[in-house]
């Protein structure tokens, strides 16, 4: 990657990555989505953005990002409750993994000026340091400052946002051991609980990564909905507690950011299904083993 790609945010765009070819292709293969399931009448579900950062060069993009989703806009809290935003359809969530204090000078102002609630998922372990988790050199919020414990309180308490946990020290907790991993729910959760004075419910999994295991021991840690990086609608009305989310960033196209706002980008849930049962089976092949057909 380029170093002005990095330097204009590019990095955390899950489309940016791939090329302008392949972005552009998935504009059509999305819209092409979009059409065939508002043809099929197919129940639209909630989306559920994931931010990282919003740095004072993007809140021009970012602010146009959130006129976009205003009318649609509603908590998790509120979804959970049973209550819906007013306008159109499908409704959305705005969440930001990590806690960067950029996001509490930048995003939640002007979400709070147009009326668009945020849910931030923040590490204790990092309160009012620069990441201490690994980032990439290079990476753009590799030096952001991560807000401290007051400051996201203040933020809380003057209601420009709800908080979860997104472990106490931003682990892959799937490769944690078990020891390690209930440490990192359960010490989160409990100093998120003593700064705030309220129940914490909400997990985001950091990096996206989880299995059967982290999701049993997330519930038994007593968090009640965990948010993941699956690219898939939410479904509350079927019960539904592993939230699925699309990572979305100032620097998108509008094309783009419009067409994950409509659901449109949840047929990639579908294509990572189909491509990881693909994918043993085509090494396999190229080892020379036979293929076993599973059942």
């Amino acid at each position: 990657m380029s170093k002005a790609e990095i330097q204009l945010g590019r990095y955390r765009s899950p489309y940016a990555r791939r090329g302008q070819m392949v972005r552009i292709a998935y504009v059509i293969i999305s819209a092409i989505y979009w059409l065939l399931t508002r043809l099929a009448g197919r129940p639209r579900g909630i989306v559920v953005l994931c931010y990282h950062s919003v740095r004072t060069d993007q809140l021009q993009r970012f602010t146009w990002q959130m006129r976009h989703t205003a009318r649609r806009a509603v908590s998790p809290s509120a979804v959970a409750s049973g209550r819906r935003a007013s306008g159109g359809s499908p409704y959305i969530c705005v969440t930001f993994d990590d806690g960067f204090e950029n996001v509490l000078k930048n995003a939640l102002p002007a979400m709070q000026a147009l009326g668009v609630p945020a849910t931030l998922f923040v590490v204790p372990g990092s309160f009012g340091m620069v990441p201490a988790w690994g980032m990439p050199v290079g990476h753009p919020d590799r030096e952001e400052r991560v807000a401290s414990g007051p400051e996201l309180a203040a933020a809380a308490r003057r209601g420009l946002c709800s908080i979860g946990s997104h472990t106490f020290s931003h682990v892959r907790l799937s490769q944690a051991k078990r020891a390690e991993m209930m440490r990192e729910l359960s010490d989160s959760k409990e100093a998120l609980e003593e700064l705030l004075d309220c129940e914490i419910v909400d997990l985001a999994f950091p990096y996206g990564d989880y299995d059967a295991t982290t999701v049993e021991r997330a519930y038994s840690s007593g968090y009640r909905r965990l948010f993941t990086l699956d690219p898939r609608l939410w479904h509350p009305e079927k019960g539904e507690t592993l939230v699925g989310r699309f990572l979305v960033c100032p620097e998108m196209w509008r094309v783009e950011f419009a067409l994950t706002c409509a659901g449109a980008y949840a047929w990639r849930a579908a294509w990572r299904r189909v491509w990881q049962r693909l994918r043993p089976a085509r090494q396999r092949r190229a080892a020379g083993a036979p293929e076993v057909v599973a059942t």
